[in-house]
């Protein structure tokens, strides 16, 4: 429904290209003008991304497209009303719209336990992580998450070696897996990340060009805009990873099905239908996401 959706719009921006070219002499200069003027708009400019990631990134599989659409429209206005607050003074961080896409994605998980415990799990979340993030705890937060990912690997360390029969009879041997993968997680994967970042990615350089910026433009007026864009950058480009990700599974589709034209199982007019499905569902919306 999404790529059909996406379809339905390039099949009329391309109306409008022919109708420009072949149609009456008249201009679309206004039009331009108020499409270009909308994206200078706030909805544009920080809902539409966040409420757009909130849709092609779904944390549940089967999530109803009722509450995918819910979800995307309360998370785009609170990325609209965070921005608004942040430009206004009223708060220097954004609690608010990562409180709210984490709750967002906390209500499908458990929906199957009833709107009450899921609605109670989602708010509990949605005002732990506000208050996390108030508090300017994000970092530690963040390195109790990885050493708790840590342990759970520790865990699946165990219980692989135990399948195999090595780890029979020792039953402290979970417990040390899950501690020195915990503390690993804690103490070293950071600084390893860090060194591979600063070894693939130039570092040192930006953290030089962000210097010299911000002695033209000023540190706290270039440290917000810098956030905003990292933030709306950030749910951009992971929503057209996930959306890359779906056009190749689609690709794959198509040549399992000109396979199957090989074999004789399919007709050749039924994959022509499919290749025509693929064009407008998969390959075009591809193209004008990106």
């Amino acid at each position: 429904h999404r790529s059909a959706f996406a379809a339905a719009i390039g099949l009329t921006a391309l109306l409008v290209q022919v109708w420009q070219r072949y149609g009456p002499s008249t201009s679309l200069g206004p039009v331009g003008q108020l499409l270009f003027g909308c994206l200078e708009s706030d909805i544009a400019c920080y809902a539409l991304p966040a409420a757009y990631f909130r849709v092609v990134v779904p944390l549940a599989a089967g999530e109803s497209n009722v509450m995918m659409g819910f979800s995307a429209v309360l998370v785009g206005f609170s990325a609209v009303a965070n921005i608004r607050l942040h430009d206004g003074g009223q708060v220097d961080n954004y609690a608010l719209l990562i409180a709210v896409l984490t709750g967002s994605y906390v209500i499908p998980r458990l929906l199957r336990r009833g709107w009450l415990v899921a609605t109670v799990a989602a708010i509990a979340t949605s005002l732990a992580t506000a208050f996390i993030i108030v508090q300017g705890w994000a970092f530690l937060a963040s390195s109790v998450a990885l050493c708790l990912l840590s342990g759970y690997m520790g865990d699946l360390l165990f219980a692989r070696l135990q399948a195999r029969r090595i780890l029979m009879g020792f039953a402290s041997a979970r417990w040390a897996l899950i501690t020195c993968g915990a503390a690993a997680g804690y103490a070293l994967v950071p600084a390893v990340l860090f060194r591979v970042a600063r070894f693939l990615m130039p570092v040192d350089e930006l953290m030089n060009a962000y210097n010299i910026v911000a002695g033209f433009v000023g540190s706290e007026k270039l440290h917000d805009m810098t956030m905003k864009l990292l933030i709306v950058t950030a749910f951009c480009q992971i929503s057209l990873g996930y959306l890359g990700i779906a056009f190749l599974r689609r690709g794959q589709e198509r040549k399992n099905a000109l396979l199957a034209v090989g074999d004789g199982k399919m007709a050749a007019r039924g994959f022509s239908r499919l290749v025509g499905m693929y064009m407008f569902t998969a390959a075009l919306p591809y193209m004008l996401q990106r």
